[in-house]
């Protein structure tokens, strides 16, 4: 564990500066994958706790809003696919911050994958890791064969291998913890995603 100084700055009515020399705990290894049929990968990413006194917790609770400025851009845009903006009127989009769809909430980014998913799946006929990644991440701007094996790798399954629909959810999960580096929500809020697509 190493030694960390803690500075929070609240804004508000006025500015108060709070700092505390404190143990940041070393973050535990990921949860191993759960590989059920129909059931979303436990990959969510978590922040170290800071452990200690009571209040130093409160506070960093009382503080997450404003941190959220310091997330990825994906999760501060709730839209953790990190979707372009374009001619499309996405439900639940609030603007765009000149490249980037903004959602009101990260229910609207997450159903707004699993829409370009479907498309992909009836439009195009891509039912494989290969070929949905290798769109939604096209190599002229990105490491899509790296894309491509580290989502097979969370899922389990070679990349070529059919990916039924029943897997989206896993898939969502996959895409947003390779957009973003983290993938912060839970399964709840994922499958409420996917619900909303219809």
């Amino acid at each position: 564990m190493n030694n960390v100084l803690l500075l929070l700055v609240v804004t508000g009515a006025g500015v108060a500066v709070w700092a505390a020399q404190r143990r940041v705990a070393t973050p535990a290894a990921p949860p191993p994958i759960n590989r059920a049929k129909d059931s979303v990968l436990p990959v969510q990413a978590r922040a170290p706790k800071v452990t200690g006194i009571k209040s130093i917790d409160s506070a960093l609770e009382g503080v997450s809003n404003m941190v959220q400025g310091f997330a990825p851009r994906g999760i501060r845009n709730h839209n953790p696919g990190n979707i372009r903006k374009g001619r499309d009127a996405w439900q639940g989009a609030v603007g765009d911050d000149g490249e980037y769809l903004i959602f009101s909430e990260p229910k609207w980014g997450i159903r707004a994958i699993k829409k370009i998913l479907n498309t992909y799946r009836r439009a195009y006929g891509l039912t494989t890791i290969h070929g949905i990644i290798s769109r939604w991440a096209p190599d002229t701007e990105n490491d899509t064969s790296s894309y491509v094996q580290h989502v097979a790798d969370l899922l389990g399954v070679p990349p070529t291998a059919h990916l039924d629909e029943n897997r989206d959810p896993d898939l969502i999960a996959a895409i947003i913890l390779h957009e973003n580096g983290e993938q912060p929500y839970s399964p709840a809020q994922i499958l409420e995603g996917v619900a909303l697509a219809g």
